[in-house]
C-alpha cells in the first residue's frame, strides 16, 4: 500500500474513531494491544516473565560453560568464540530486563537518599587526635599524587 495524503487523512481518522470508541468502553488499551505478552487466562502476566527468566538463565549458563571450554582448548576458534560471546550478551541483557534492573543511571535516586547525601556533605571533616600525625607516618602508607601504582601482573586476554 503506498501512502498518500488522502488514505493517510482517512486512516487517521479511523485510528482517531477507534481511540474514543476504546475511551469511550473504558477498556485500557494494555488489554486491547496486541503487543503485549497474550498469556493464558490461568496464569498469570509475572508467571510467564518468571519462567521466561528461568529459561534465559539456564541458556546463559549453557554458553558459559561453551565459552569456558572453548577458552581452554589449545587452539582456539575465535570465530565460534565470538558468536559465544555475541549470544552471551544478548541474553544477558535479556535476563537483566526480565530481572527488573535498569541501566547505570537511569534511575533517579529516591527523595531521601538525596537529602541524606546532603546531609553527609554538610558534615564537618573528622579531626585527627593530637597524637596522630601525619609526618610520623611510614612512607609506605603516604602515597603522593605523583608516585607511580604499584605495578600489577596482567594475565594474557583469553576470549570474553
Amino acid at each position: 500500500m503506498r501512502f498518500t495524503a488522502a488514505n493517510a487523512r482517512e486512516l487517521a481518522a479511523k485510528a482517531h474513531a477507534a481511540r474514543r470508541q476504546r475511551l469511550a468502553s473504558g477498556i485500557p488499551a494494555t488489554e486491547t494491544s496486541p503487543l503485549t505478552p497474550q498469556v493464558g487466562p490461568h496464569e498469570a502476566a509475572n508467571d510467564y516473565v518468571s519462567r521466561r527468566l528461568a529459561r534465559v538463565r539456564v541458556q546463559l549458563d549453557l554458553v558459559d560453560r561453551r565459552i569456558a571450554e572453548q577458552a581452554n582448548r589449545a587452539t582456539v576458534d575465535g570465530q565460534l568464540l565470538n558468536w559465544l560471546c555475541a549470544a552471551q550478551e544478548r541474553l544477558a541483557e535479556q535476563e537483566r530486563i526480565l530481572s527488573g534492573r535498569p541501566l547505570p543511571g537511569s534511575r533517579k535516586p529516591s527523595p531521601e537518599r538525596v537529602q541524606h547525601q546532603a546531609a553527609l556533605q554538610d558534615l564537618p571533616a573528622p579531626a585527627l587526635p593530637d597524637s596522630v600525625s601525619v609526618q610520623a607516618a611510614p612512607a609506605k602508607l603516604l602515597r603522593l599524587e605523583h608516585d607511580p601504582p604499584p605495578s600489577v601482573p596482567v594475565a594474557p586476554h583469553r576470549g570474553c
